[in-house]
């Protein structure tokens, strides 16, 4: 009986969103959710009529894929904006995976465009610092990269400078006088989230749940395609990568890689 009015109220709160706007007026929906940046899921959800016992076994895992932290500190609009979009595409809840490794499915097919338009990867070089200079009106602009790798030094000078760092290392590029700026004195504000991955090898299929038979057999791979939440595991979000990226992790006579 708990489980049914847990449940119930968690209908109420999602038909409380603007996730049922989404489904006539995706825009307008956006737009409300955009403004709910500053609340967290957790508030948000449970002023909707939601009770905690629906966000820890159903969206604090939603939350943990998302953003690697809970619903009490993932905000509104990141989990709506989820939600909108699965209610406002059909197979939005099916998440495609690479067919195997990403660094031949994915980082190798752009690598390879680059360079067939003459482009070339630099690696091995780190950015120790970024140079940069004012201009007459004030406005600042970047004239280089200090570059190095062991013990050779270099300047990079290029039309344009894009920085794809995580939080502590873009933390360690800007420049101090930058912080000067708002812009960029909010990157200061941010915490990184440590996360694990853990490749796990089973013999047998762990997804298969409606067979006992087949998820023990090892002649050929079955179980869900997807990626799967669980809030009763130390991991809240998984896939079976045999399955669901079978070109470089299905082995012949092996059994599940989670």
């Amino acid at each position: 009986m708990y489980q049914t009015y847990d449940k119930a109220r968690n209908a109420v709160a999602l038909a409380l969103s603007p996730v049922v706007r989404a489904l006539v007026d995706p825009d307008g929906a956006l737009r409300d959710i955009r403004n709910l940046d500053s609340i967290s899921f957790s508030d948000w959800f449970m002023s909707k009529g939601g009770t905690r016992t629906s966000i820890q076994k159903m969206w604090d895992p939603v939350a943990y894929a998302l953003g690697f932290i809970d619903c009490d500190n993932i905000s509104a609009r990141c989990m709506l904006t989820i939600f909108a979009l699965f209610a406002t595409k059909t197979e939005a809840s099916l998440l495609r995976m690479l067919k195997g490794s990403p660094d031949v499915y994915l980082s190798g097919p752009i690598r390879k465009y680059i360079t067939d338009r003459g482009g070339r990867f630099h690696l091995r070089w780190g950015c120790r610092e970024i140079l940069y200079d004012k201009s007459a009106d004030g406005s600042t602009y970047v004239t280089g990269l200090s570059m190095s790798k062991a013990t050779a030094k270099k300047i990079v000078e290029a039309d344009a400078y894009v920085a794809a760092c995580d939080v502590p290392g873009i933390k360690r590029l800007l420049p101090s006088e930058w912080r000067e700026k708002k812009f960029f004195n909010n990157i200061y504000e941010l915490v990184g989230v440590p996360v694990v991955t853990v490749q796990l090898r089973y013999n047998g299929w762990v997804t298969e749940l409606q067979n006992l038979e087949l998820s023990r057999q090892l002649k050929k791979a079955t179980g869900l395609d997807n990626l799967l939440y669980t809030p009763d595991a130390d991991f809240s979000c998984f896939a079976d990568l045999a399955l669901a990226s079978p070109e470089d992790y299905y082995i012949e006579g092996q059994g599940s890689l989670l």
